[in-house]
């Protein structure tokens, strides 16, 4: 039940976004969705098979350094007044070991 209602609110967020709501709604939607993933990878990691625990683990640190990253990039979007920052950026110290440590738990599992 939870799955199809992340999945229909998922599926609103992505339906307003291509009919032109405005940015900021869309934004704030889309860090709602992007906060409890790291709570919820390290809450898998700690309940995974021993087989997963290693991909887990990566994916888990993936995704709070993806928070990280995000966090970082949104404060340098408000600190300049709403204007998207040019990359690359402070925020890619974040997101680049992020899609390595992604690509590694494929490798991994």
């Amino acid at each position: 039940m939870g799955a199809v209602l992340l999945g229909m609110l998922y599926a609103a967020h992505f339906v307003a976004a291509v009919a032109g709501a405005p940015k900021t709604l869309v934004s704030l939607a889309f860090i709602l969705f992007v906060v409890p993933v790291p709570f919820l990878g390290w809450w898998a990691y700690t309940r995974a098979a021993a087989n997963l625990r290693k991909p887990f683990l990566l994916l888990a640190s993936a995704a709070t350094l993806w928070l990280s990253g995000t966090v970082v990039w949104y404060v340098y979007y408000f600190a300049g007044r709403r204007v998207i920052p040019e990359p690359p950026g402070v925020w890619d110290a974040f997101f680049v070991p992020a899609l390595l440590l992604v690509i590694a738990a494929i490798v991994v599992a």
